[in-house]
């Protein structure tokens, strides 16, 4: 069917349908907007902000025509509907987004075209390429090349009995002991923040400091002593 204009919604294309689906609107460009508040007070000149390291999340439509006339093979494209998970658009094929909830209009048959079928998507801010393990050495470089904040997947491996310390740029973490065998998984996405064993066994009250957020540009990578082996899944969005 119709590769070049396809939408891939949890691993299955509208493509592989048995009937003709088109998409006749991919979504605009979007870009997610922080948080931030703007204010103004009366004895001040200009603005005044305050800077929430939050992003609004973003909606994206897309128009499709089916090109069938059974609401029996309809029913297949249905199936492959889910109130969440991951869609990517033909026109951004290197990105996919997560969305939490989504909209569905269905029209009523052109018996020329089809049934035409809106899908409107609540998705988080970002964009997302595949997520790409990067093994560090110490002092080396971790670039965001994007323009968005990335949340790390961090896996810790070592031993030590005292305490030692990842550090990404200016922030830093500290771990009080490491186990040879054992590596701790730091993860820093918001609301799912831990640290953990292999096992999933929490291990938050052997860490100190904030969990990692990696700012878009350049920044250092350092680890302490009994450290041998630092992984950081790195998952690139884009605003």
């Amino acid at each position: 069917m119709l590769h070049d204009n396809a939408l891939i919604i949890n691993g299955k294309s509208t493509a592989d349908l048995p009937f003709l689906v088109a998409v006749e609107e991919n979504d605009a460009v979007r870009y997610a907007k922080r948080k931030d508040k703007v204010f103004e007070e009366e004895r001040v000149t200009g603005y005044l902000k305050q800077s929430i390291e939050a992003y609004e999340g973003i909606k994206k439509s897309y128009k499709l025509w089916c090109k069938t006339d059974s609401k029996k093979e309809l029913r297949k494209l249905k199936a492959m509907l889910s109130e969440e998970g991951w869609f990517t658009p033909s026109d951004e094929p290197d990105l996919r987004y997560y969305y939490i909830s989504l909209d569905t209009e269905w029209e009523v048959l052109d018996e020329v075209m089809g049934y035409p079928v809106t899908l409107v998507f609540y998705c988080q801010p970002f964009g997302m390429e595949t997520p790409q393990v990067q093994t560090m050495t110490n002092g080396q470089k971790l670039t965001n090349y994007t323009n968005a904040p990335m949340f790390p997947l961090i896996k810790v491996t070592g031993k030590t009995t005292s305490e030692t310390f990842v550090q990404i740029g200016e922030q830093k973490m500290y771990l009080k002991e490491l186990q040879e065998g054992q590596p701790v998984f730091i993860e820093c996405t918001p609301g799912k923040q831990d640290a953990y064993t292999n096992g999933k066994q929490l291990l938050n009250e052997r860490v100190r400091g904030n969990f990692f957020i990696v700012h878009p540009g350049d920044h250092i990578v350092n680890f302490g002593e009994g450290i041998t082996n630092l992984e950081i899944t790195c998952r690139w969005g884009w605003r």
